[in-house]
């Protein structure tokens, strides 16, 4: 009956970890307000790109001091720190009245910390609660961070139909309202018990010159920076090849799908295959795809597929290298490492879209930050695959 009661306590912390997940994955939707911002606010689509970008570069900074916060006081308080944050931001973005600085501030840097200290205790959650299939449950947690993108996208485009003046500081407002109390309901789920996880004997001492920790980098930034690029620009980019504004939106749906569903499938292949191999085949298909985008029009079907796999390739990133860290280091310390290696996530956040913004608003084309970003994940598979092979 105990073995009954604890699974259960497990299981609904899962559950509960996904469904703040979705609440965070919003933010990979960005795109859907990029036109609404630039039309009812003024800002040209660099600013747009800067908000985003602060916010991806602050969840992954703030998960440093988020990781050692859940460590010490637990999951559940993290995550309520971390809803009080989000919801703070969005308020203030409301009352911003479009001033970008503000906006920066609310969004940027409010949202961002507010997403960091919830991602970190999900992700810890869900691989301590499940420390044998962590791939699985961790791609099971984090796909709801692609989800969270799907059901944003499918809502604003539904209020849009229904209120086509419908303003964006409203919306804001709106998000700030039900994100912030769905985290705050389902942190008192978040647990696991402590006495279960096994402590390893390695004696951690973070180095950022670490082969391991260099190797795990690069390959996150590149993985990161190709992915965040289209992401944050994906309705623009669709809309600058020629087609219409309902393929843009349903472009980021299928975008969206393939980043929530790719979490869960590298999350099994990972862990019948291991975690070198995955992430080969995930590198070359967000390469690949993502060079092709620039070659398909005016076809809408290729479109779709190339964005499709586009999410797919990219979604790896957030099970493989949560998976190595916590095999490197043990997953005791994952709390502690994983925000160091996800650092490369910030700045990848911070300089990608914001490139395919400036690249775009100083030549009208993405041709060139698509081709770059290809090129890149290109170069970091076979940088990961040469240092996993030297170290073998």
């Amino acid at each position: 009956m105990v073995f009954k009661y604890n699974m259960t306590k497990k299981i609904l912390a899962v559950i509960a970890a996904t469904i703040i997940q979705i609440c965070l994955g919003g933010v990979y939707a960005w795109s859907i307000f990029v036109p609404m911002l630039k039309k009812q606010l003024g800002y040209v689509t660099t600013q747009t790109q800067i908000i985003v970008g602060l916010t991806l570069g602050i969840f992954a900074f703030s998960m440093i001091f988020a990781g050692k916060f859940e460590k010490k006081h637990g999951p559940m308080l993290a995550a309520i720190v971390g809803g009080v944050c989000l919801y703070s931001g969005y308020f203030l973005a409301t009352i911003s009245g479009g001033n970008f600085t503000v906006l920066c501030l609310g969004i940027g840097v409010l949202g961002g910390i507010g997403t960091g200290f919830c991602y970190v205790c999900t992700i810890v959650v869900a691989a301590k609660n499940f420390p044998l299939q962590k791939g699985l449950v961790t791609g099971i947690v984090v796909g709801g961070f692609g989800a969270g993108a799907m059901v944003l996208t499918y809502f604003i485009k539904y209020l849009i139909s229904i209120q086509p003046d419908v303003q964006v500081l409203e919306i804001f407002k709106f998000l700030g309202y039900i994100n912030g109390f769905t985290i705050l309901t389902c942190s008192f789920l978040l647990h696991y018990d402590r006495t279960s996880v096994v402590q390893t004997t390695n004696d951690f001492a973070f180095s950022f010159t670490n082969r391991d920790f260099i190797t795990l980098f690069v390959a996150m930034f590149a993985g990161s920076f190709a992915g965040l690029l289209v992401i944050g620009n994906v309705k623009p980019i669709s809309l600058s090849l020629g087609y219409t504004d309902d393929i843009a939106t349903t472009s980021i749906l299928l975008l969206s799908f393939g980043n929530m569903s790719g979490r869960v499938i590298w999350g099994f292949v990972m862990d019948k295959v291991g975690v070198n191999k995955t992430l080969i085949v995930a590198y070359s298909i967000l390469c690949i795809s993502a060079i092709m985008v620039n070659f398909i029009a005016p076809s809408d079907t290729l479109l779709y597929i190339c964005l499709l796999l586009v999410g797919l390739g990219y979604s790896s990133i957030f099970v493989l290298f949560v998976n190595k860290s916590a095999q490197i280091y043990g997953v005791d310390k994952l709390g502690v490492v994983y925000p160091y290696v996800f650092l490369s996530y910030g700045f990848a956040g911070i300089i990608g879209p914001l490139i395919g913004g400036l690249l775009f608003d100083l030549t009208q084309s993405y041709v060139y930050a698509l081709v770059f970003s290809g090129i890149l994940t290109a170069f970091a598979a076979s940088f990961y695959t040469i240092r996993m092979k030297e170290n073998a």
